[in-house]
C-alpha cells in the first residue's frame, strides 16, 4: 500500500520564495541529543516575492502572489506543530564540541 501511495503522487503547487522575513523563537528540544526548536511567532510578508512553477494560474501576477501570502500565513500553525515534531539535533560529531547552555551566576563584592 505504502508503494501504490508513493507512485500516485502528484505536485499540487510548485513555487520559488524568496525575501520571506519573520520572528520567532528558539528553545532546547528535550532529550537525549542536544537539539532545538524553532517556532515561528510572526511573519513579515511585505518583501516576500513569489515565483510560481506549476499550476501556471491564469490570474494577475498581483492576485497571485496575494493568494500566496495568505497560504504561508494560514500555514504557520502546521509549520510550528511540524517543527515541534521534528526537532533540529546537531549531527553527532559536532554535538560532542558544542557546550550545553548553562547559566552561572557569580557574586562579586564589587558589582
Amino acid at each position: 500500500p505504502l508503494k501504490e501511495a508513493n507512485a500516485t503522487k502528484a505536485v499540487l503547487f510548485k513555487a520559488e520564495f524568496t525575501d520571506l522575513a519573520g520572528s520567532g523563537s528558539v528553545r532546547l528540544a528535550a532529550g537525549k541529543k542536544p537539539g532545538i526548536i524553532i517556532e515561528i511567532q510572526k511573519l513579515d510578508l511585505s518583501n516576500l516575492k513569489t515565483k510560481p512553477f506549476e499550476p501556471k494560474l491564469p490570474l494577475p501576477e498581483t492576485f497571485e502572489s496575494d493568494l500566496m501570502k495568505s497560504g504561508i500565513a494560514q500555514l504557520r500553525p502546521i509549520i510550528n506543530q511540524y517543527l515541534v515534531d521534528k526537532p533540529i539535533y546537531l549531527p553527532e560529531r559536532i554535538a560532542p564540541l558544542v557546550a550545553y547552555p548553562e547559566v552561572y551566576l557569580n557574586r562579586t563584592r564589587s558589582g
